[in-house]
């Protein structure tokens, strides 16, 4: 899906993102994406470990409205948010569905998943005394 107003990369595409030789052709020139230098020419160079990340998830999509910058986290959790994620989406949870933190003291893990301590302590009351 883009957006209407994507402005899509006609040149060459590497994995579907714009692509093109700097400081010569290859094999001299150097490999850029394009859409990096378009945020570069605006605000100045990416500090290393950060990438420049597409909301409208549309890789030759060059225009500058629709980019911005984010670590490789971000770049996941944008894609779980927006449902394009073939990975397990709980992964990436940082609470519980009754909003309780998974720290290492309140998180059982167990193969196939992870748990919540104080929902487990909850379930195992409310089955102790009758209610479950």
């Amino acid at each position: 899906m883009s957006f209407p107003d994507c402005i899509e990369w006609l040149g060459a595409k590497v994995k579907g993102y714009g692509v093109r030789s700097k400081g010569g052709r290859r094999p001299k020139g150097k490999q850029v994406y394009v859409h990096r230098e378009v945020w570069e020419e605006k605000n100045g160079p990416i500090p290393d470990g950060l990438w420049i990340l597409h909301k409208c998830d549309h890789p030759p999509c060059i225009n500058i409205d629709h980019l911005f910058i984010g670590t490789p986290k971000d770049n996941t959790q944008d894609m779980i948010a927006k449902g394009r994620s073939k990975l397990n989406p709980n992964k990436f949870k940082t609470h519980c569905k009754r909003g309780h933190e998974f720290t290492i003291v309140n998180t059982y893990s167990r193969p196939g998943g992870r748990e919540c301590r104080e929902c487990w302590k909850t379930r195992r009351e409310e089955y102790v005394s009758g209610k479950l």
